[in-house]
């Protein structure tokens, strides 16, 4: 990837000012880097374009998700409103790249990942990398996993994919998003850590593990930018699913996720044995 080569991050939330602490740290150390462009981007009732802290700050609606026309990604709850979360967090991909396809590579980060350098020199150093998915926790696939039952094969045949990725921070080429676009429109589906390692495989992108300690990841990366490894779908380490961690940690140059406030984290603890009580009670006390 050249240095010449445009770059936009792309911030995903949908309340910047609940990190507006983050947004202004990123900001600053990005305008170092001529050839990047920041962006912030999340999901509301009204579509919407303005600016946050100075940054082009756009609010996708469901009508616009919808207006993709991809048939095969789109789920909906019981009173017939679009599932954006688990699995079509990808929509904000895509909306993002349908308003500025000018792009090289594109950087997805959710407001949740915390990285412990500087985000500059991170940039700087993956511009070595040519791969048109950069990820974390590549993982095999399997068919127990989860959000296996999401996944549409369309037009394509019906071979398990072949890998997984964890993807609240990564990036896509030019290239690549093509590709998704493509599958999309063929009827492609399902939980976008599944899709977009099954379309790189099938369009012979390169898929890349920035760090950790997984099967894939190669010499120069291991345990570079974030430590663990992911075994049955759970990750392990500083870049995992859950629980939310109240902080970043001590590890330097390292990324963190999910990184939450202490009011969040204890919610989302407090419902996760909830739910495994719940689990537990209905197995052993019906």
């Amino acid at each position: 990837m050249p240095n010449t080569a445009k770059v936009a991050f792309v911030y995903l939330t949908n309340n910047p000012s609940k990190t507006r602490k983050n947004v202004k740290k990123l900001k600053q150390q990005l305008s170092k880097l001529d050839n990047v462009e920041l962006f912030i981007c999340g999901y509301g009732t009204r579509a919407a374009q303005t600016e946050f802290e100075g940054i082009p700050f756009y609010t996708w609606d469901e009508t616009q998700a919808l207006g993709l026309g991809f048939l095969s990604k789109h789920r909906f709850d019981s009173s017939g409103k679009l599932i954006f979360i688990p699995g079509n967090a990808d929509y904000n991909h895509l909306l993002f790249y349908r308003q500025h396809s000018e792009f090289d590579y594109y950087y997805f980060c959710e407001d949740d990942v915390v990285y412990t350098g500087c985000m500059s020199e991170l940039v700087t150093e993956l511009q070595t990398q040519d791969a048109a998915l950069l990820c974390t926790h590549k993982t095999r696939s399997f068919a127990e996993w989860k959000y296996a039952n999401m996944f549409v094969y369309g037009d394509y045949n019906n071979e398990l994919p072949k890998y997984l990725a964890f993807l609240p921070f990564n990036r896509i080429s030019n290239g690549a998003f093509k590709s998704i676009i493509r599958a999309y429109h063929k009827g492609l589906g399902g939980h976008f850590e599944m899709t977009y390692p099954y379309i790189m495989q099938t369009e012979g992108h390169d898929i890349l593990d920035i760090g950790g300690s997984g099967e894939f990841v190669t010499p120069e990366f291991r345990d570079k930018h974030y430590l663990g490894h992911s075994q049955n779908g759970q990750q392990f380490g500083t870049f995992i699913c859950n629980p939310a961690f109240f902080a970043a940690g001590t590890q330097s140059n390292c990324l963190y996720h999910p990184v939450k406030a202490p009011k969040e984290v204890l919610f989302t603890r407090w419902r996760r044995l909830r739910s495994i009580f719940d689990y537990y009670r209905s197995k052993f006390f019906k």
